[in-house]
This record gives structure tokens, C-alpha cells and sequence, in this order.
């Protein structure tokens, strides 16, 4: 069976440079990423929240309430900051995880 819509192949992530089309893409997207992340808790059984910060709205969008969604930062921020910072990466970090990933690979070839 044919597919309907338009196909696309790999979306390159980057930042939307059109003001109006970056609000769509948001409007668009943001209710998937919701519905991803009550299948993301449902499935593995993890608190979890999402905050989203609209620059049209003085309000944030926020999952699954704002009473939850309080509830699951108090729990992160009662962790210690060993297990806060244990899965932690920072940028710099990712870039070097990166580099040496793709030193190890050049060094294959």
C-alpha cells in the first residue's frame, strides 16, 4: 500500500531561522512530544515531566501537571549530586565523547 503525505528522508536538526515557521514547527511537534513522554512513563514506569516555554504564551506548557511535574524536579533535586551528575553531560564533554569516537573509527580505516 502506497504511503500518503509527503516522504522525507533524515531531518537535519537545526535551528529554524523563520520566527513564523519555528512557532508552526513548535505547534506541530509539541503535542507528539507529549504524547511521547506518557508512553515514555507508561513503558518504563519513570516519573517524568515536560516544560515548555513559549515565547507567544506567558505560561509554559506543562506535563503532565504542574503539580507533577513539581513533584518529579523536588525528587531530582533531592537526589545527591553524585547521582544527579552521574548520567550528566555537558557540552564540552559531548564534543570530546564525540571526538574520540570518530578518532577511533578514522583509526579503523
Amino acid at each position: 500500500m502506497p504511503r500518503r503525505g509527503r516522504a522525507r528522508g533524515k531531518v537535519k536538526i537545526r535551528w529554524i531561522i523563520d520566527n513564523k515557521r519555528r512557532k508552526m514547527t513548535l505547534k506541530r511537534h509539541l503535542p507528539v512530544v507529549l504524547k511521547k513522554a506518557r508512553e515514555l512513563s507508561v513503558l518504563c514506569d519513570v516519573p517524568l515531566c515536560v516544560i515548555a516555554y513559549r515565547t507567544s504564551e506567558a505560561e509554559p506548557v506543562v506535563w503532565p501537571s504542574p503539580g507533577a511535574a513539581a513533584d518529579v524536579v523536588r525528587q531530582y533535586r533531592d537526589l545527591p549530586e553524585l547521582d544527579r551528575s552521574k548520567n550528566k553531560l555537558e557540552s564540552t564533554d559531548f564534543i570530546k565523547l564525540m571526538n574520540e569516537k570518530l578518532r577511533v573509527k578514522l583509526s579503523k580505516v
